[in-house]
C-alpha cells in the first residue's frame, strides 16, 4: 500500500494508520503521513473492499423491499465502481464550489478486490456538534445544501459524522452515495436533515429563520413533508431520539408546524421488481426453513 500511495502521488509515504474507524460505515479510514519536496503533510484515504460492497447490497436490498427503489439507486457491481463513483462525485462537488476535501484519485491495491480513495486531510477539523455552532457555521452548513441545489447534486448521506466544521468552514465528507441531477424529492431530503442537524445545537426557530435567506418557506416544508424514518441516516435518527428524550421536543414536528400546510409526500414506491424480490425472499425463506426442519427430522432431533 506505501509503495502504491507513493508512486501514486510521487510522494515518500512515511506512515499510515486507522483514523476514525468508529464512524466508518463498513470501509477502512485511513491518516497518510507522507514526504513531498515542499515538506511533510497529511493526506486522509479510505480502503474500500468487497466487505463493504456486499454491505451495500444488502442494504439496498433490504431497503428496496421495504420501500421500493430510491431515486435510481443500483447496487454497485464492482469495488472499482464504488470507488470510481466517490472520487467523481468529489470532483463533480468541487466543480460546484461545494466545499469537499480536495480529491486525490483512487488506487488499485487488488485489483476488483481492494481500492484506496486519497484526499486532503482537514487537520484541525471536528464533526459538526462537537463544538458550539456560530452563525457562521449555521449560514455555511445552510449555504452549502444550496450550492449542491444550484449545482444539480445531492449528498444523499448528511449526518453529523459526514459534516465536518473546521473554524467557520464547513465541509462534506464521503461522497460515496451522491448522485448528480438528483429529483426535488432527494434534494428536500438533504435539506431536512442538515436542518435536523443544526436544530440540535440551535435553536429551531432560529435555524428556519436563517434557512429563508437561501430557501423558500414552500422549500422547507415540502423538506419536511418528504421527511421519514428512512430518509434520515441512522447516526442522525439516534441523535434526534436522544434530544426528544431531554427536552421533549420531536424537531420534525416542529419544523413541520413552523412551515407553510404541505400534504406529506410517500416514499413508498411500488414495482415489478419490488413485487418479485418479495416473492422470491418469500420463497427463499420457505426453502429455506423446510431444509432445516427436514434436516432436523432426518437427524432424530424430533
Amino acid at each position: 500500500m506505501r509503495a502504491a500511495i507513493g508512486a501514486h502521488l510521487g510522494v515518500e509515504v512515511l506512515d499510515i494508520q486507522k483514523f476514525g474507524i468508529e464512524a466508518s460505515g463498513g470501509s477502512t479510514p485511513l491518516l497518510v503521513t507522507c514526504r513531498d519536496p515542499e515538506g511533510d503533510r497529511q493526506l486522509f484515504a479510505k480502503l474500500y473492499t468487497q466487505i463493504h460492497l456486499r454491505s451495500d447490497r444488502w442494504y439496498k436490498y433490504g431497503r428496496t423491499l421495504l420501500y421500493g427503489s430510491l431515486e435510481d439507486e443500483v447496487r454497485w457491481l464492482s469495488v472499482k465502481r464504488l470507488a470510481e463513483h466517490e472520487d467523481y462525485m468529489m470532483r463533480l462537488m468541487r466543480d460546484a464550489d461545494i466545499p469537499v476535501p480536495a480529491p486525490h484519485g483512487y488506487i488499485t491495491i487488488t485489483p476488483e478486490r481492494e481500492y484506496l480513495i486519497i484526499t486532503d486531510f482537514l487537520a484541525g477539523a471536528h464533526e459538526i456538534g462537537d463544538e458550539p455552532l456560530t452563525d457562521g457555521v449555521v449560514d455555511q452548513a445552510l449555504e452549502t445544501v444550496r450550492l449542491m441545489w444550484d449545482g444539480s447534486v445531492a449528498h444523499r448521506d448528511i449526518k453529523p459524522g459526514n459534516v465536518m466544521v473546521s473554524g467557520d468552514q464547513v465541509f462534506l465528507i464521503d461522497t460515496a452515495f451522491g448522485i448528480a441531477q438528483p429529483s426535488a424529492w432527494r434534494e428536500a431530503v438533504d435539506l431536512a436533515n442538515m436542518l435536523l442537524i443544526l436544530g440540535l445545537h440551535v435553536d429551531p426557530e432560529v435555524v428556519y429563520a436563517r434557512a429563508l435567506r437561501w430557501f423558500s418557506p414552500q422549500d422547507v416544508a415540502e423538506a419536511f413533508a418528504a421527511t421519514r424514518a428512512i430518509t434520515i441516516p441512522t447516526q442522525l435518527k439516534g441523535l434526534l431520539k436522544a434530544h426528544e428524550a431531554e427536552t421533549g421536543v420531536n424537531l420534525v414536528q416542529f419544523y413541520d408546524d413552523l412551515t407553510p400546510p404541505c400534504e406529506p409526500i410517500s416514499v413508498q414506491r411500488w414495482s415489478a421488481r419490488r413485487i418479485g424480490l418479495w416473492l422470491a425472499t418469500v420463497l427463499g425463506v420457505l426453502i429455506l426453513v423446510s431444509l432445516v426442519i427436514d434436516n432436523v427430522l432426518g437427524r432424530g432431533f424430533l
